[in-house]
């Protein structure tokens, strides 16, 4: 995993992509806590930071956009199936050079808090644990843009894909209140999901029989306790947007203590997502 983690992150440092999105993040926190807490006055960086989001949803595809579909459109990929490494030291090698890349602008700006308290009263510990939610918030979004990037071969398409994902998942309160309740609703919706899900994995694998074993693997048990326990069903789908919902989770970090719930999730997140990278890529790997 080190030698593949030296090789990304010299590729991000060597020209000029890893510093561009570096100076990026950097200036648009400046300008964000210039405007908020210099210009506005307010006396927290969460401000800053939820704008910092919206930075995050365009800025995070286009860092991991290369990291898997370069690859697969420059034939390269053939390289690394070929290389003497499990495939989740591959994949774990480009995950901690797009972190290392992220990490640094974060770094940086822990130092905003503590030159604002010479402007006045500034909690510190809300700030830092703000900052955290922020950093892990923003791991997770590196792991959902790789997990994408695994799917598709070009780069242009895998940036498209993950910007349209992070705004669909940022929005994600707004479409819970458009879903109806009902128990039907849920099933046709969670069967139409695994659907996509199966599709995505044909797409990513190339190999049709894997794509439909796992959409009768989703699909049928879903449907056979539909017909047993329908009540399962009621806001099912509406609940579970709310529980995946990234950015939602970061407001658990704006009150000055660690959420520990916030982190699990923001954690697991992340692990589930290069976890199905490394099992999408080992699948190409034997095909």
């Amino acid at each position: 995993m080190g030698a593949v983690y030296r090789k990304e992150l010299k590729i991000y440092m060597s020209g000029m992509f890893g510093y561009f999105i570096i100076a990026l993040l950097l200036l648009f926190m400046g300008l964000f806590v210039t405007l908020f807490n210099l210009v506005s006055g307010y006396s927290d960086i969460v401000y800053a930071l939820a704008g910092m989001q919206w930075v995050l949803i365009v800025l995070i595809p286009f860092l991991a956009m290369r990291s898997i579909a370069e690859e697969r459109h420059s034939k390269t990929d053939q390289l690394l199936y070929s290389l003497p490494l499990p495939m989740r030291d591959i994949v774990f090698g480009k995950f901690f050079a797009m972190l290392t890349v992220f990490a640094i602008p974060t770094a940086i700006s822990t130092l905003y808090p503590v030159i604002l308290t010479s402007f006045g009263s500034f909690s510190l510990a809300t700030a830092y644990v703000s900052l955290l939610g922020y950093f892990l918030l923003g791991i997770s979004m590196i792991a959902l843009c790789t997990f994408l990037s695994s799917l598709v071969e070009s780069q242009i398409l895998a940036a498209v894909i993950s910007i349209a994902a992070l705004l669909l998942i940022y929005f994600m309160d707004m479409i819970t209140m458009l879903i109806p309740a009902s128990a039907l609703v849920s099933f046709v919706i969670l069967a139409v999901l695994e659907l996509g899900l199966a599709l995505l994995l044909w797409a990513g694998t190339k190999n049709a029989n894997l794509g439909i074993a796992a959409a009768v693997v989703l699909i049928l048990p879903t449907a056979i306790l539909y017909i047993l326990k329908a009540d399962l069903f009621v806001s099912l789908i509406p609940n579970f947007l709310h529980a995946v919902d990234l950015f939602a989770r970061f407001g658990g970090f704006t009150y000055g203590h660690i959420d520990l719930p916030g982190a699990l999730f923001y954690l697991s997140f992340t692990a589930f997502f290069l976890f199905v990278t490394v099992r999408v890529m080992e699948k190409r790997r034997l095909a």
